[in-house]
């Protein structure tokens, strides 16, 4: 097996209608020491789409860029799977699962191919190592020098973590850039983590995680995710309850840290109303949000 590193820079925030600016990836073997050069990759504009100037100067990544250095998006999608369906392939990041993945999928779909099998086929499998890193902040924080926002927040904005601890990153929001500075990350918690490592490494499969859920048993769990933001970090104890019927991969479970009563009292439209109506129009009423949670058995959850 080896791992994928791999970064996008994109022209906008929606993975369904805008369109991939930069590829970047670097292959490394499970010690994480690179055994291949980098790839940075760009695709060009088809003339019917428009990218939003606010992503241009973000990345400083302009459409003439991308036209005067890119592939068409077919031969772009060829390219790229080419890295990413390898047999034995992690494929990885830094906010990969909810944002680059996301768009990787739909540069499949457009271009009229599986979105799905280089995810899971012949060996494939990913991961993402933001919840690892806020699971090592919250439960192993020693060794590692945990930034802050402006206000007191905790933070693990990439940028912030690796100047916070002299990694190197010369360029934030260069796709090549993003990837050195999230194997640097990486590399950093394995050293003063290994255990923690292995076993968020060892549990990204839904598989994996589907072993440490107990729904019979109700049995607590750490979970660490944003969902769980408190000035405290994102990890807290939650007790699984029922797989979503409807779809699969989909656990739901009670955030400990808050009163159940509410769930277990609430009449069904009243308590599917606390679930879905926003914060600050629940707080207006002087009302709280019920603490249920969807974790995602195929989403490498950090379980524990």
């Amino acid at each position: 097996m080896t791992f994928l590193w791999y970064d996008l820079e994109t022209f906008g925030r929606f993975s369904r209608y805008d369109r991939i600016a930069q590829f970047a990836a670097l292959r490394t073997d499970e010690d994480l020491q690179p055994v291949e050069e980098p790839v940075v990759l760009y695709a060009r504009l088809s003339p019917d789409y428009l990218p939003d100037p606010l992503a241009c100067i973000i990345t400083g990544i302009t459409p003439q860029e991308v036209n005067a250095k890119g592939l068409c998006e077919a031969d772009f999608l060829k390219a790229v799977d080419q890295h990413l369906s390898r047999p034995g392939t992690c494929a990885l990041g830094y906010n990969t699962i909810a944002f680059d993945d996301e768009f990787i999928r739909n540069l499949y779909y457009r271009n009229f191919a599986d979105p799905y099998r280089r995810e899971w086929a012949d060996g494939n499998s990913r991961w993402d190592i933001l919840d690892l890193v806020r699971a090592a902040r919250d439960l192993r924080p020693e060794g590692i020098v945990w930034p802050q926002t402006e206000d007191g927040r905790p933070s693990v904005k990439l940028e912030l973590l690796t100047k916070a601890n002299n990694l190197e990153h010369s360029q934030a929001h260069d796709a090549l850039s993003d990837v050195y500075a999230t194997l640097a990350v990486a590399r950093l918690i394995r050293e003063k983590n290994p255990k923690l490592f292995e076993w968020a490494f060892t549990h990204r499969t839904k598989d994996r995680a589907r072993t440490l859920i107990d729904l019979a048993g109700r049995t607590p769990l750490v979970h660490t995710a944003s969902v769980h933001y408190s000035e405290k970090g994102n990890t807290t104890l939650v007790c699984p309850l029922i797989t979503d019927p409807s779809r699969r991969n989909i656990v739901y479970a009670f955030d400990l840290r808050q009163d159940p009563r509410d769930l277990l009292t609430l009449p069904e439209k009243e308590l599917r109303r606390r679930m879905f109506t926003p914060e600050a129009e629940l707080a207006a009423e002087g009302l709280t949000r019920v603490a249920l949670t969807g974790i995602a058995m195929n989403k490498a959850p950090f379980l524990a």
